[in-house]
């Protein structure tokens, strides 16, 4: 049958058209993933630019496929304080390197394989998208930062401990061009940008509440 529904969880449920989610329901609210994905997407082009936003985005929906929430965070590993924050991570086993995932097409113009990041994206942690190189290299990634940030109760542990690493990042590094998106069990996406906190963080600030989609005011 070209339509269908999914049961995605507790109290969760997807209305499916011809293998397209059009729609999800959450306890009885009426989620628009694709949109609020779309919009999250938008505003990732603010951060990181819209030619690596087009570069990514094919990985970035096939991540978004899971049903039990992840995560991204996108650097730029040209940028030294940031990457060595990164290699940090690394060194005290908070993340897992793999073989490089390519995100762009390669030389010999091939297409790029993502049938494997549906499942990696269930895996605990966030995925590192290096989108300087255009590449995944780190998954299972525990990140942490100081708490410099105000915590939001109702956002969640992903989103909150995802809010502060970012400002930490803007904190050592003004000039870092960051980005989380949050993927929630019930389909929901979310977005924190480093440029959510530089101005604040320039100016001495600490206290920055977590912004819910990048568009709630500071």
């Amino acid at each position: 049958f070209p339509s269908y529904f999914s049961a995605l969880g507790r109290d969760s449920w997807s209305f499916n058209y011809a293998g397209e989610v059009v729609f999800k329901v959450h306890l009885g609210n009426v989620v628009a993933v694709e949109d609020e994905l779309q919009i999250c997407l938008k505003l990732l082009a603010t951060e990181i630019g819209e030619p690596n936003v087009i570069k990514t985005q094919t990985a970035i929906k096939k991540i978004a496929e899971q049903k039990h929430g992840t995560s991204i965070v996108f650097i730029d590993s040209s940028q030294g304080p940031v990457y060595r924050h990164i290699l940090r991570l690394s060194k005290e086993r908070r993340l897992l390197p793999i073989e490089s995932i390519k995100l762009n097409a390669s030389d010999d113009k091939e297409e790029p394989k993502y049938d494997g990041l549906t499942k990696i994206a269930a895996m605990d942690g966030a995925i590192i998208i290096d989108y300087y190189k255009g590449e995944i290299k780190y998954i299972n990634a525990i990140v942490d930062g100081l708490a410099i940030v105000q915590g939001d109760p109702s956002g969640g542990a992903r989103r909150n401990g995802l809010t502060c690493f970012i400002a930490y990042l803007v904190s050592e590094y003004r000039s870092a061009k960051v980005a989380a998106l949050i993927f929630s069990e019930d389909g929901g996406c979310k977005i924190v940008r480093g440029s959510d906190f530089r101005k604040l963080v320039s100016k001495g600030h600490a206290s920055i509440r977590a912004s819910s989609d990048g568009r709630d005011s500071l």
